[in-house]
């Protein structure tokens, strides 16, 4: 579990995150969770109290467009890319989106 919790602290950047920008944290969106915490919270509650000891806990998924698309995207666009881009996940894999960020 703490490599899961090492990966939501990197997201939520509730640790030292060098590759990113401090001033663009607070733009972040995160969904179905609001801190580390509270998202492994979820995540136990899921898992099931007895597993392998090699079980896959968690993936993590990056949906991206390039840089130049961002800077010209409206809000409106950005928030239609993420919809879009949660229901093509949902479609591939019977993904639930449960405790995610998207940054």
């Amino acid at each position: 579990m703490g490599t899961v919790a090492a990966a939501l602290q990197h997201c939520y950047r509730d640790r030292e995150t060098p590759n990113a920008d401090q001033e663009r944290t607070p733009d972040n969106d995160h969904l179905a969770a609001r801190s580390t915490d509270e998202a492994m919270g979820k995540l136990r509650e899921r898992l099931p109290e007895k597993r392998r000891k090699d079980a896959v806990l968690a993936v993590e998924y990056v949906m991206s467009a390039s840089p130049e698309w961002w800077q010209t995207a409206s809000a409106d666009q950005q928030r239609e890319f993420f919809k879009r881009s949660t229901e093509w996940l949902a479609a591939c894999r019977k993904f639930r989106c449960s405790a995610t960020a998207m940054n």
